[in-house]
């Protein structure tokens, strides 16, 4: 099924599905349109702790790569492939490396 048929039910949403609606990949649009769906409550979308924690983790390390000029690790995706999400309320800060910045608590 693609995800444009999918109306009236439940998603999980694995950490892949915010890392490529976050960063700038060939997975992008869909998973974006799979979001959209989700914040429009056509779809119910649900994450764990664990998704949560993977995705800061990910990007954190994307974010501590550039910042460093180290080459990037297993994560699939790279700093200069992070972009900002219409979506993402604090998506317009950004480090000094140009990536989006991480808000501290």
């Amino acid at each position: 099924m693609k995800i444009s048929g999918l109306r009236d039910c439940s998603v999980f949403l694995d950490t892949n599905i915010l890392m490529y609606a976050f960063t700038e990949t060939r997975f992008t649009p869909a998973c974006e349109e799979l979001l959209e769906k989700v914040r429009n409550d056509v779809v119910k979308g649900h994450v764990n702790s664990t998704v949560i924690d993977e995705f800061f983790h990910n990007v954190l390390l994307m974010q501590i790569q550039a910042e460093k000029g180290m080459p990037p690790t297993g994560t699939g995706t790279t700093a200069s492939s992070l972009r900002s999400c219409s979506s993402c309320p604090r998506s317009s800060a950004r480090s000094s490396s140009g990536a989006p910045a991480i808000a501290s608590a």
